[in-house]
Parts: structure tokens; sequence; C-alpha cells
């Protein structure tokens, strides 16, 4: 996925990434350790110090889907008491 990222993300791209709120990501965007450029109101994100960042924070770049889970997930339904 992070191949398909502009060389500098919008606040909307860090959102849409981490799977986040726009309003979580501009919260993000106000942490001293958070790599962004501010040219007035505007806030951008260099790609490649973003995912520095990600990867220092140990997050990961793999999907949030996992099929092991989905796996689980009927099973847990099934037996859960109604």
């Amino acid at each position: 996925m992070s191949e398909q990222l502009p060389p500098i993300l919008t606040i909307s791209d860090v959102a849409r990434y981490l799977r986040i709120g726009r309003t979580k990501a501009y919260e993000l965007a106000y942490r001293p350790d958070f790599p962004v450029i501010r040219i007035g109101r505007l806030v951008r994100v260099p790609r490649e110090r973003f995912l520095a960042w990600c990867d220092s924070q140990g997050l990961t770049t793999e999907p949030a889907y996992n099929s092991e889970v989905s796996q689980t997930i009927p099973d847990y339904v099934a037996n859960r008491r109604h």
C-alpha cells in the first residue's frame, strides 16, 4: 500500500492510510514527533518521513484485514450465548 502513496500526503491521505478519522489525523499533526510541513494553514506530510515515523511507532504496513482473524469471528459468533 505504501507504494501507492503520493510523495507528499494530505491529512486525508494519512487518515486513510492509518484507518483513523481526519480529526485524529490532525491531532497527530500537532504532535512534536510527527513529520509535517506547514505552509500557511496547509498541512502536508512527506511520504518517506511518514513511513519512517510509522516504523518508529511500531505500526505495520500490512492490511488491517487478516484472514486468520476472519475465520475465527464466525466461530465466536456461533458459540456466544444469546
